[in-house]
């Protein structure tokens, strides 16, 4: 609920697990696995929180984008492949898409299992705040 961006504490790890191990491999992997599961348990309770504790203020920020409920529709059919896709997606604020989907059709299960769309951008950033700390 701090709507941290979570790109900035990625890349902060990649930098501090970098001057931590001296091995840029090792720290990828290490910051990554770190970085992901944090990500993974923190977005499975925004879920929760939007859909069951927030479930009113939540509505309110969705009502602001137009793009939600075509992205509720898609949820109907194909929960976990759109939200996968979505979760490849830079652009978005993971923050707020958290509680968002907290008001789609998904069940908690396909979210969970769509969470894994975070890994490869957590992989990127986490790297390249270990070559930050390479510079």
């Amino acid at each position: 609920m701090c709507f941290i961006p979570g790109s900035i504490l990625t890349l902060g790890a990649g930098y501090a697990f970098r001057l931590a191990f001296k091995n840029t491999g090792i720290a990828v992997l290490v910051g990554s696995l770190s970085v992901f599961i944090g990500a993974y348990i923190g977005s499975c309770l925004a879920f929760l929180l939007g859909r069951y504790v927030f479930r009113d203020q939540i509505t309110k920020l969705s009502d602001k984008f137009r793009l939600f409920r075509a992205i509720d529709k898609a949820m109907k059919s194909e929960g976990v492949k759109v939200t996968f896709l979505l979760r490849l997606t830079p652009i978005i604020p993971f923050n707020a898409f958290n509680y968002i989907m907290g008001l789609t059709q998904i069940t908690f299960k396909s979210y969970c299992l769509s969470g894994f769309g975070m890994l490869p951008g957590t992989i990127v950033f986490v790297y390249l705040g270990t070559t930050i700390a390479n510079i």
